[in-house]
């Protein structure tokens, strides 16, 4: 039992501890309750002699002086400490004992005075600046401290980097020393890690990439140990994943496990909000915090200097280190693991330069890993959205979930990483399909029960079995070992785990098989529970049976997801749309349709008319799409370009034919495809470019793809969206070659063009990039490159804080290109001309004027020789930028335009299905009405009958003019050339609406002209006789007194000014005496769904798709159509044509077709009904 002393310290230890809360972690108070046990039996547990950390720790704590992880109460002798109350006046309130050692300032005299007061102005002047704003963390600063000699009082200033944060109204400063040789330092890496951020930059893969990263911070830190430590994500344990160390090293703890005890909760929270921690030494116990009478101590978990803990010095001590440096590794908004770095010789401290070099090699490696962890993760989640698609299939083809599941090719297994069996469960507790290995009978039934009683709800309050882990939805639960779980035989059972998953149908359930782990825990794990720290690291191998590969969120989401599709998909199978719900889906997918067409005409108008070069190419490289950009550069007009092979267009070499169609094989899997560049050789500039660009010259274009997708995800025509970057290639060439004209050619540039040297300060600006940026050259001369908010001496503000790594591994990169394997800068070819390799980076930032600006920047290295000695040599960076802001909006707009094609295409294939399933059952209403119809009926009955059929015909019509719009726009509709009189079509015609002519008492006439009665030609007379029939009854709807006049004109086929003799011009007209058409409503009489008044439709109906489908039809038949008409007097509609004579007329009627009713010909032999009013 404890002593009421030590027993009252850990009270006040747990009253004292707050708990910060992390969102990227679950607190887990069990893990808590851990740690403070492991703290008491610690105190107890020591010597309490007058030296003993024990004793000292104990002490402070009776007097309410340590919190155990917000503050120790002790900082590292290598900085300073100071805590300023900002409300009252900026007074001091406590500081470190090491101040007067470290800053020459007493503790009596910084104590009640004002903050700012020991500072020089400058210094002042910019941390008022700082703290101006509400941040709560201060970004570090150097600062000059005015201080004063002990012993003679002479004033003294020290240049110190200050960090501070704000805590409960207090501001927390830390200050660090800086040693005379870092004072000067601005912005120069360590040569080795230009180096290290290069081979990180192109490396791919895993394991490469853990091992690339502990060899280089190796070798630029000079610890002894550096070792990259994994968290688990299942238990947040640790195991080392790759190691580098020295000679002197006890031993590898490569592939050691660590509990997860050994880096508790709140240790993994405080390395995931300040990112490094650096214990110059271990055994340093620190300056006290001394703090004004009343004051408490000040909360310092954020503070990198603060002491550490007794329990972490003696478990370092267990293991022999002396100092140690350790950096938070974060994929997304999770801590993934932690970089650590161990010293067996001695005390080390990294300088300023070496500590930035190693944090930003640790940077680069964190956004590397964040690649290359996605690029995994988006693979699998491509592989199994493919297999769910794939799966649904064979749901929907067998109707039944259950053989779809685990019938079909594709079955439920390959939905979980490494299952090698499955089954489904019913809602009444039965397995009705199995697939692969799956457990024994026994087992099942076991497994079943338990999953469908109120063990399976109820699992997560009782937590009896520790094998299984559940999410907080209680919809998956996972099984690591059977055996344990149901008390079976090892013997019996080869699948080891399994993975439960509800959905509306039952439950789905996946099994995966033994496997043996073997895993090195560094130290007996059995005692880590009952010792803390351990005092030894011995390497022991625990085996693990009868369980199965750990089940991973991962894993649980792919089985909710398919869960969730199957949800879906049931709900849609079972359920049934009356008729009326169907034509109103019908109605609001015609609307959404015609929406989307609208948008993709003006999307097609936007591309075409685009400041950007655009062309799309099919899956065998033919061309699609060759905007007027494309044709001004290349000099090949549109009408030439479409139905060619790309790469023969713009004269590509196999190289570059080989790099673009590589390109577009890989944008079409899917894979992310970074931009390229293409050469091209021009024929000359065309329209206003005709004089800028000469025949033969070379246009670079910086292309990048987009892919179209049907609505089943197969890929399709890939658009290439471009930017001109000729001026900014030649610039760059101009730059390479001509030394003497630098400074000339970068400020006459229309590119905006800047540099920065070793030192990371801006040394050129010219005007396109003040245009640009809309900073002034003598704002940015001389200012850092990146800042701590921004770029350009914090000038321009960037919209994402990962993007000044990125221009600093940038700049490396660009650095390193030009430097040999002995780090000397490297000349040209001929060893006395200047070096310079350009990489690029793509980012948005904010301007000077507040205007968001996307910016494609290319970095090159530029060295020159000051004489005749390699070692003379000096490196710089140049920049060449360029707005892409249009380039990316027409990214955009392409993809919104593909987007809208493919829901178009989809609801017309849907329409035409719909259409299809209506079609059948009208047919067998309009047989029956009209049988009834011929029936002995009274006259009442009579009426509604010939009312039923002549509706029946009318949405009969509606349906048709939807199908024929339907196959128009898929390309399904097929012309026709057969051999037809002329005067038997448009007599049909002129049968078909006499008897309503002669009910309104209108007359019809008809008309030759060039010929004067029957005229054979080569055509389709169906579409012909269509087109006719939707002109006369448009005629008839709208004429109530006087005429309506067939015209068929005869005339001769001439093509540039030659007569062909074999082809005739046949102009076909329809006249009426009707109210006329307004002007502004006869130009856009022709679209889809337009019609001349609402007051029409509501009148006559109709779907306002006829004159649509007429336009369409001619179109197709090499023809074309057109109206005219007088307000008061009338309207004509013609179809004008170029057909082929028939010079000698059939002798037999069997010779041709029969003209008496063609849509019954067309329509397979079925008869069809009189157009109806369009």
């Amino acid at each position: 039992m404890p002593d009421s002393e030590t027993h009252k310290a850990y009270e006040a230890h747990k009253a004292s501890s707050v708990e910060m809360p992390d969102p990227a972690y679950i607190p887990d108070q069990e893990m808590n309750k851990e740690d403070d046990r492991l703290l008491r039996e610690w105190i107890e547990g020591q010597e309490c002699d007058e030296f003993s950390d024990a004793e000292r720790w104990r002490r402070e704590q009776s007097h309410g002086k340590v919190n155990t992880y917000s503050n120790s109460g002790r900082v590292q002798n290598y900085g300073a400490l100071i805590v300023v109350d900002e409300a009252r006046s900026n007074l001091v309130t406590g500081c470190s004992e090491n101040v007067e050692e470290l800053l020459s300032i007493k503790v009596g005299s910084i104590l009640k005075g004002n903050f700012f007061d020991f500072f020089d102005e400058e210094s002042a002047t910019a941390l008022k600046s700082l703290l101006a704003s509400d941040l709560y963390t201060v970004p570090s600063v150097n600062v000059n401290v005015i201080g004063s000699d002990p012993s003679t009082g002479e004033r003294l200033v020290s240049v110190a980097s200050l960090t501070a944060h704000r805590k409960a109204g207090r501001l927390v400063c830390e200050l660090i020393p800086r040693r005379a040789d870092e004072v000067d330092i601005k912005w120069r890496p360590h040569s080795r890690s230009r180096a290290s951020i290069h081979q990180l930059q192109i490396c791919n893969s895993y394991d490469s990439l853990l091992n690339i990263t502990t060899q280089e911070l190796w070798h630029i830190s000079g610890f002894d140990r550096v070792m990259i430590y994994k968290f688990d994500p299942t238990d947040m344990h640790g195991v080392v994943v790759s190691e580098r160390i020295s000679t002197s090293t006890p031993s590898s703890l490569l592939g050691s496990h660590f509990p997860a005890s050994d880096v508790p909760q709140q240790s993994r929270q405080s390395f995931f909000q300040m990112g490094i921690r650096h214990v110059h030494d271990v055994n340093d116990l620190g300056s006290q915090i001394i703090m004004l009478d009343g004051e408490d101590l000040p909360d310092i978990s954020l503070m990198n200097s603060r002491s550490i803990h007794p329990c972490h010095r003696m478990y370092l001590n267990a293991m022999g280190v002396k100092s140690q440096f350790v950096q938070s590794v974060a994929v997304g908004a999770h801590l993934w693991g932690l970089v650590i770095f161990h010293h067996y010789q001695g005390p080390l401290r990294l300088s300023t330069e070496l500590l930035m070099s190693c944090e930003v090699v640790i940077k680069a490696f964190s956004i590397r890993l964040s690649s290359v962890l996605q690029d995994v993760r988006h693979a699998r989640q491509e592989l199994v959205l493919k297999l769910q698609g794939q799966i649904c299939d064979q749901i929907v083809q067998s109707k039944d979930v259950a053989i779809g599941l685990t019938k079909g090719p594709d079955d439920m297994r390959r939905i979980v990483d490494h299952a090698i069996g499955a089954c489904v469960v019913s809602t009444n507790n039965k397995v009705i399909a199995t697939v692969g290995e799956v457990p024994s009978e026994a087992t099942m039934t076991r497994l079943v029960s338990w999953a469908c009683d109120d063990d399976f709800a109820n699992f997560r309050a009782k937590s009896e079995t520790p094998h299984v882990r559940t999410p907080g939805n209680l919809r998956t639960v996972c099984i690591q070992s059977l055996v344990e779980t149901f008390q079976v035989e090892d013997s019996d059972e080869w699948c080891a785990g399994a993975l439960l998953t509800r959905f509306k149908g039952g439950m789905l359930v996946w099994f995966r098989g033994r496997y043996q782990d073997s895993v090195m825990w560094a130290g007996d794990p059995s005692l880590q529970s009952e010792e803390r720290p351990r005092q030894s690291f011995q390497r022991i191998m625990v085996q693990y049976k009868s369980r199965c590969m750990t089940w991973l969120p991962d894993d649980m989401a792919d089985s909710q997801r398919l869960a969730h599709l199957l949800d879906e998909l049931t709900h849609t199978m079972d359920s049934e749309f009356s008729s009326k719900m169907l034509m109103r889906l019908t109605h609001d997918r015609i609307k959404s349709r015609t929406q989307c067409s609208a948008l993709a005409s003006e999307l097609v108008d936007l591309i075409e008319g685009a400041n950007a070069p655009i062309f799309g190419m099919d899956t065998t490289g033919i061309a699609t799409h060759w905007n007027k950009m494309t044709s001004c550069l290349t000099g090949i007009k549109k009408e030439e370009a479409i139905g060619q092979p790309v790469s023969k267009l713009l004269n590509l070499s196999v190289y570059a034919a080989k790099e673009l169609d590589a390109v577009s094989q890989c944008a079409q899997l899917g894979y992310v495809v970074k931009p390229i560049q293409l050469t091209v050789t021009s024929r000359g500039g065309l329209f206003e470019y005709e004089g800028t660009v000469a025949p033969g010259d070379d246009v670079d274009l910086f292309l990048g793809p987009t892919v179209s997708r049907d609505i089943s995800g197969r890929p399709g025509n890939v658009m290439f969206v471009g930017q001109d970057v000729t001026e900014v290639r030649n610039t760059l060439a101009k730059c390479m070659d001509i030394e003497a004209g630098y400074q000339r050619v970068i400020s006459g540039s229309a590119s905006p063009i800047f540099g920065v040297s070793t030192d990371g300060l801006i040394t050129d600006w010219n005007t396109a990039t003040v245009s640009m940026t809309k900073v002034s050259q003598d704002e940015a001369i001389g200012k850092p490159f990146l800042g701590t908010h921004g770029v350009f001496g914090g000038l321009i503000s960037v919209t994402d804080q990962d993007i000044l790594t990125k221009l600093e591994i940038l700049v490396h990169g660009a650095l390193f290109s030009d430097k040999d394997g002995q780090g000397n800068v490297g000349l040209g070819a001929e060893g006395n001309q200047e070096g310079m390799k350009a990489s690029q980076f793509e980012f948005s930032c904010i301007n000077k004027d507040g205007k968001r600006v996307e910016i494609l920047i290319m970095a090159s290295c530029r060295s020159t020789a000051a004489s005749h000695d390699r070692t003379d040599q000096t490196a710089s960076a140049i920049f060449f930028a360029m707005d892409v802001s249009e380039k990316k909006a027409l990214e955009v707009a392409n993809t919104t335009y593909i987007a809208a094609k493919a829901a178009s295409q989809a609801k017309s294939e849907q329409i035409g299905f719909l259409c299809h399933e209506l079609r059948n059952p009208l047919n067998g209403v309009i047989g029956n009405v009209s049988l009834l119809n011929e029936c002995d009926l009274d006259p009442d009955s009579k009426d509604l009958a010939e009312t039923a059929l002549q509706c029946c015909t009318q949405l009969m019509r509606i349906m048709n003019d939807v199908l024929d719009m339907s196959k128009v726009e898929a390309g399904k509709l097929e012309i026709e050339k057969l051999p037809f009189d002329l005067s038997n079509v448009v007599n049909t015609v002129c049968s078909q609406i006499r008897v309503t002519a002669e009910e309104k008492g209108v007359a019809v006439e008809v008309e030759y002209i060039g010929f004067k009665d029957h005229y054979w030609v080569h055509g389709d007379p169906v579409r012909i006789q269509q087109v006719l029939s939707n002109f006369a009854w448009n005629s008839i709807k709208f004429t109530d007194e006087g005429s309506i006049k067939f015209t068929m004109e005869l005339k001769d086929s001439v093509v540039n000014g030659k007569n062909r003799p074999d082809h005739c011009v046949l102009k076909l007209s329809v006249t009426d005496t009707g109210p006329g058409i307004p002007e502004e409503t006869l130009k856009k009489l022709f679209q889809p769904f337009v019609q001349a008044e609402v007051s029409t439709f509501r009148q006559y109906g109709g779907t306002g798709l006829g004159l649509s489908i007429c336009k369409q039809l001619a179109e197709l038949m090499g023809g074309n159509v057109g109206a005219s008409s007088t307000l008061d007097v009338g309207s004509v509609f013609h179809l004008q044509l170029n057909e082929e004579r028939i010079h000698e007329p059939p002798s037999s009627p069997e010779q041709y077709p029969t003209q008496t009713d063609p849509y019954q010909q067309a329509r397979g032999g079925r008869p069809a009904p009189p157009p109806a009013p369009q």
